[in-house]
């Protein structure tokens, strides 16, 4: 019985000191984790730090269309009123993203460079204002949501207004197109037929000072400035023709 109590109690203190042992090792499991959390939490705003300076994004510049001087053959204003219709444009336009011909087979859209307003847009407002400063209708321009009747109506199309990038710095290489289509109607009362008097397409190249972005939005501004003007040295010309029949 002596015996058996004394085994017993041997092998007690065998599991207490092998509970110690494994409560020991617990401990500096706990002690190597809690270093790694204590090292994470301090490390974490560095880290934050250096995640927030590489997110910065580059901030998105816009440019717009400017008007240069006007050269048309205006022998006297054009009686009445014309009402300029909002361009449509082809779907690859119908972005404000800055879209550029890489090499003449690779289409890139600037997402960080962008117009005011889709192309289509920009055309039409361009036309307007400067038709305006030409002081060309005596009635002024107007838009379709006028309650003014006009009497002519300018309807367009913009088929192309798109950069063209090479990796050569030479300005020869480097140039923007703009093509639109055109059709000037005159209102006449009692009558149901359209009279157009002018349908034309419009086609210009101007070459830019190089490959670099910043020569987009002025080359642009010229080309549109001269397509206008010829536009409306035609339409000059078509009215004064149809009020001779």
């Amino acid at each position: 019985m002596f015996r058996r109590q004394r085994v017993y109690c041997k092998n007690t203190r065998l599991k207490l000191m092998k509970c110690n042992e494994n409560a020991n090792e617990f401990y500096k499991l706990n002690g190597a984790v809690m270093k790694k959390i204590y090292l994470c939490l301090f490390l974490l705003p560095m880290l934050y730090g250096c995640i927030s300076l590489k997110s910065e994004y580059p901030e998105i510049s816009y440019y717009r269309l400017s008007q240069e001087p006007i050269k048309i053959n205006n022998s006297g204003n054009i009686d009445g009123t014309l009402q300029i219709r909002n361009f449509s444009s082809s779907d690859q336009l119908n972005i404000d993203n800055i879209m550029v011909i890489l090499d003449e087979d690779k289409v890139q859209n600037y997402y960080y460079h962008r117009w005011v307003s889709a192309p289509a847009d920009l055309v039409t407002d361009f036309i307007i204002e400067r038709i305006n400063n030409a002081k060309l209708f005596n009635g002024g321009v107007i838009k379709p949501n006028s309650l003014v009747i006009p009497d002519y109506i300018l309807e367009g199309h913009l088929l192309d207004m798109i950069a063209h990038n090479t990796k050569d710095l030479e300005s020869d290489t480097n140039f923007i197109i703009i093509s639109y289509q055109i059709s000037l109607i005159k209102k006449e009362p009692l009558k149901t037929e359209r009279n157009v008097l002018l349908n034309k397409l419009y086609t210009i190249s101007v070459p830019r000072k190089n490959n670099e972005v910043a020569s987009i939005a002025p080359a642009f501004s010229r080309g549109m400035s001269e397509l206008s003007d010829m536009m409306l040295n035609d339409i000059i010309e078509a009215v004064k023709n149809s009020g001779n029949k």
